[in-house]
């Protein structure tokens, strides 16, 4: 029989206005040195700094219990200085290829010289999380009805962008996860992120404002099921990634509802709308941000696409991205059908190109920019779209429907093209295009 450990009884006090952070460690920890079980968390709110996972350990948040994390970023730091399984901070790297990963401002990015030689990237302030795991296996966190963890926003001027705080969960080389039933709100960056881990089950997760909703990268063996992502930012987002379901999901962002890469990856079932609930955070004043204040009518709410292919540096990509298949979904007023941008102008589109993408039995509505196409010479894209139906926006009748560049092969089985005057594919070097069951598509080559 599994062995329980509530937080209470290790003198955590709910409703508090004190950081609770050691009394959850500790708890955990008992759980963890037993040979595992579940940490109970009762209803009440509980404000905290980082606190821990470990192997065999569940999380479970009960009825009412809100995990609220500090709004001081300095209260994220003592992970550091865990006794218990010890960070080593000067242990070798993980596979990110030839180039420094790049950890602290500006989309995660800053100079290789702000980052001291030899430290693994988990020691730096870009990997604080609310709740974070680290070479652990067998790790569930599971809530029942209104449990939810709070990210509040956290200001960090010495973050990302300037301003962005701790995630709200981090899991970096980890296997066996289990992510169900709770809620994540206003994360200060992304909600739940996942790096090099193994046989993910999320299910049944809503995340609501923040940033990314689920950010994988180079996992494997992943299932992402019945989440509802109310998003300011990307909804599922990640690369490297294989072998991936992701099904039955609500999108709803203020960027792109996927922004993704891998090697056999099924996207089913899946819905993105737009405007979006929540607007892109990144939109606010610096005083705003600041201020840790939620976004409004006046920032950003459009959806760039339901689909942007994303592979980016420093990652050593392990297996050529492909066989990507994207069924029976339905995608509500975006700005384009797809992206792949891979022409040497996007920081998002670097390193290894996508290889092979199918669309089937998918609706896209009222469309106001082409779908672009771009692929570099050496690495050419074979699509195929099959029973789908794309409709631009009242107003936008003379956009070109798409911009290809170096592509291998571009299928049309059974397409329907509405509400474009002359729907037109404005090509370079382009390979071939196979029309079935489709009429009143126009080619033209000519310089992107």
């Amino acid at each position: 029989m599994e062995r329980i450990f509530n937080v209470m009884d290790y003198g955590a006090v709910r409703d508090g206005k004190e950081l609770q952070t050691k009394a959850l460690q500790a708890a955990i920890d008992a759980c963890f040195k037993s040979g595992g079980g579940e940490v109970v968390v009762p209803a009440g709110r509980y404000l905290t700094g980082t606190i821990r996972l470990r192997s065999h350990v569940t999380l479970h948040l009960l009825s009412g219990a809100h995990i609220v994390g500090s709004t001081n970023p300095d209260d994220y730091t003592h992970f550091l200085e865990d006794t218990v399984e010890p960070i080593h901070p000067n242990e070798e790297e993980p596979n990110y290829g030839s180039k420094p990963l790049y950890i602290t401002t500006g989309h995660g990015q800053t100079t290789e010289k702000e980052i001291t030689k030899g430290n693994h990237p988990l020691v730096t302030p870009w990997y604080n999380a609310i709740i974070r795991a680290y070479d652990a296996e067998d790790v569930r966190i599971v809530g029942d009805k209104d449990s939810y963890v709070d990210g509040q926003n956290c200001y960090n001027e010495r973050g990302e962008e300037g301003y962005r705080g701790p995630h709200a969960i981090n899991m970096f080389r980890c296997k066996n996860i289990e992510l169900t039933g709770y809620t994540v709100k206003d994360s200060a960056n992304w909600a739940n992120i996942l790096f090099e881990c193994q046989n993910l089950f999320i299910h049944d997760i809503t995340v609501l404002a923040g940033h990314d909703g689920i950010h994988c990268r180079t996992c494997d063996n992943i299932v992402i099921e019945d989440c509802n992502i109310y998003s300011g930012d990307d909804c599922i987002a990640g690369y490297d990634n294989q072998n991936v379901v992701i099904r039955r999901c609500m999108l709803d962002c203020a960027c792109s509802a996927m922004r993704f890469g891998g090697t056999d990856v099924l996207v089913d079932s899946c819905r993105t709308h737009a405007p979006s609930r929540f607007g892109f955070r990144g939109s606010l004043s610096q005083e705003d941000r600041a201020a840790s204040a939620p976004t409004n009518e006046t920032h950003r709410h459009t959806q760039h696409t339901p689909f942007l292919y994303f592979c980016n540096f420093p990652t050593k990509i392990r297996k050529t991205p492909g066989n990507i298949v994207i069924q029976n979904c339905d995608f509500d007023s975006p700005n384009s059908f797809f992206r792949l941008w891979f022409d040497g102008k996007h920081p998002w589109c670097e390193n290894r190109s996508l290889h092979s993408i199918t669309f089937r039995n998918c609706r896209a509505t009222n469309l106001i920019m082409p779908m672009e196409v771009l692929c570099p010479v050496d690495e050419p894209v074979y699509m195929r779209l099959e029973n789908v139906q794309i409709s631009a926006k009242e107003g936008y009748g003379d956009v070109d429907f798409i911009r290809a560049l170096n592509f291998g092969e571009i299928i049309f089985d059974n397409v329907t093209v509405t509400g474009y005057n002359n729907p037109t594919i404005l090509a370079e070097n382009p390979g071939k295009i196979v029309f079935r069951d489709t009429t009143g598509i126009a080619v033209k080559e000519t310089t992107l």
